[in-house]
């Protein structure tokens, strides 16, 4: 009995002193009803917080994240420049055909649609005659072999595509620029700083990859300041059959794959187009990438997985872009058993396939348009966990924690004018670009049945060695010379405007947007909601936790002492 007088005199005593709310009245008041009234109270107001606690805790445990923006004018020292990869719908050419001793209406020119760029399931003894005759003049031709993409061969050449490219005040002329290839078919490549800037001799076949991470950070805004890019569609030479003529041209981090047929910008023959670019970088907190999953955050970062054939050994970043693109390689490797058209480079497949593989043709091409589409609806692949000693493992498409955007707007109007063409240097690009022409005896014949009755090899040449400042660093369109070539004046403008294409890609604005994205509640904020509740409701404080606390300790001091 004396140990239930000592409990029950500590209570009292807490009840008088505790700084929570409420308790002091349960022992002032007089009578049983007030003190009934004021338990019930005190019982209502206890049993809400507990509510109130199980409701925030289980809200803290599956809280996620929150994006905040953290400015919207941030300097544009850490955005790199683009790279850009230009691809022309003329995916076979006719010079290419005329090469090999055939046309655009030879049943060996279907053949080759057929095997190559469109598929098919079946064939005649006479279609497999017809590819086999256009199989060995492509070996005897160009070097082909059953490991080279035939639209490599097929399509423009760089260097007839490109006319001039000009950055950082440095420009090249006819550039022999690295071939990329993507779902669209063949492209070229041009990274501004490695192009121009540093100037870097590699391989026009192999991906630059690993010189990707040597791009310095960093873009001025306005035209001057951007990629100019003047572009030959060389209609004369159309084979393709395809109903659209022109550009698809993509924009992207340097460190991304090329994906034309989802991002690509149309561009047209006799139009100026002008490529605004705008930046905004989402990065995940620290607090963000240690206490929740890269599923919790739906984001991966650099250090948790790494790709098995876009390394980043090879130079690549993870990416959202990258693992889509990945994605479908894995799902035509091991679906299809082919290399997919769009992924030729000679990458190291271990662990997706242990065996060399041709590129798809012929009735791999249905099986890798089906497995693409299938990709899109499911984006799972392998990849290497680098948590786990690079472990494969399958994983979902995510995007990475420290992502950017490139935003893009675009504008036209018509090019050229022909009196501002006259006398600007981009005359002097098309004489130098007729003369090319006419320097190859293939093109040639096709140049002129296209223009037979508007000029002449001849005229060109001759016009060429009468004009010995033609190298395009100062105006070529002197007045004595317009005077003395009115003929070839008017052809050179009517050229251009049926076939140039002048693309200036360029930084809108002098500052990008920087997004956060911040833990949507951290255990500070937990704990600020949770005792500003308890506050309201119960008068509960640190000092009401320690008073507990207090006199708990107390009262079994006095029970030890006293016993």
């Amino acid at each position: 009995m004396k140990l239930l007088e000592l409990a029950k005199n500590r209570c009292i005593v807490f009840c008088e002193e505790t700084t929570l709310h409420g308790w002091n009245y349960i022992v002032k008041v007089d009578g049983i009803i007030r003190k009934m009234i004021w338990m019930i109270a005190m019982l209502a107001c206890y049993g809400f917080a507990a509510y109130i606690i199980l409701d925030l805790s289980n809200r803290y445990q599956d809280s996620t994240t929150s994006t905040s923006l953290k400015t919207s004018t941030a300097n544009m020292s850490d955005v790199p420049f683009p790279s850009i990869h230009i691809c022309s719908e003329n995916q076979v050419t006719a010079s290419f055909l005329r090469k090999l001793g055939f046309n655009r209406t030879s049943p060996q020119t279907t053949a080759l649609y057929q095997e190559y760029i469109e598929g098919q399931e079946k064939y005649e003894p006479k279609e497999q005659k017809y590819i086999e005759e256009m199989q060995k003049q492509m070996k005897l031709k160009y070097g082909w072999h059953e490991n080279v993409l035939v639209k490599r061969i097929s399509s423009q050449v760089c260097p007839d595509q490109i006319i001039f490219v000009n950055y950082n005040k440095t420009q090249k002329q006819f550039y022999n620029s690295y071939k990329s290839t993507a779902t669209f078919g063949s492209c070229c490549f041009i990274q501004p700083y490695l192009d121009l800037v540093q100037q870097f001799n590699y391989s026009v076949d192999v991906f630059p990859a690993d010189k990707m991470t040597t791009i310095p950070k960093g873009i001025q805004q306005g035209h001057d300041d951007g990629l100019k890019v003047l572009l030959d569609f060389e209609m004369f030479d159309y084979a393709f059959r395809k109903a659209s003529t022109g550009f698809s041209i993509f924009v992207g981090n340097p460190l991304d794959k090329n994906r034309v047929d989802e991002e690509g910008i149309s561009v047209s023959p006799g139009m100026e187009t002008f490529i605004g670019l705008s930046f905004s970088n989402t990065k995940a907190t620290t607090d963000v990438i240690k206490q929740l999953t890269s599923q919790q955050r739906n984001c991966f970062d650099d250090d948790e997985i790494d790709l098995p054939i876009l390394t980043h050994e090879l130079g690549y970043r993870y990416s959202m872009g990258n693992c889509q693109y990945e994605a479908s390689v894995q799902a035509v490797i091991s679906n299809c058993n082919c290399t997919p058209t769009f992924f030729v480079e000679p990458f190291n497949f271990q662990g997706i396939s242990n065996t060399d593989l041709q590129i798809c043709h012929g009735k791999d091409l249905p099986c890798m348009e089906f497995e693409m589409n299938v990709v899109e609806g499911n984006l799972t692949l392998l990849v290497h966990d680098l948590k786990n000693n690079r472990k494969l493992i399958q994983s979902q498409c995510l995007s990475n924690c420290d992502h950017q955007v490139i935003s893009i707007n675009t504008s036209v109007r018509k090019y050229p004018n022909k009196l501002a063409f006259e006398q600007t240097t981009h005359i002097c690009f098309a004489f130098k670009k007729i003369i090319r022409i006419c320097q190859d005896e293939t093109k040639k014949a096709l140049f002129l049945e296209s223009y037979q009755n508007e000029v002449s090899c001849e005229e060109i040449l001759e016009a060429e060695r009468d004009d010995k400042d033609y190298n395009c660093s100062s105006v070529i369109s002197t007045p004595a010379f317009l005077e003395k070539n009115p003929k070839l004046t008017s052809f050179l403008f009517k050229y251009a405007e049926e076939n140039f294409a002048y693309v200036k890609v360029f930084s809108k604005y002098p500052y990008h947007t920087k997004i956060q994205m911040s833990l949507e509640m951290n255990v500070i904020q937990f704990i600020s909601n949770l005792g500003g509740l308890l506050g309201l409701l119960m008068g509960l404080s640190i000092i009401s936790l320690f008073e507990f606390i207090y006199h708990v300790c107390e009262g079994f001091i006095s029970i030890i002492f006293k016993h």
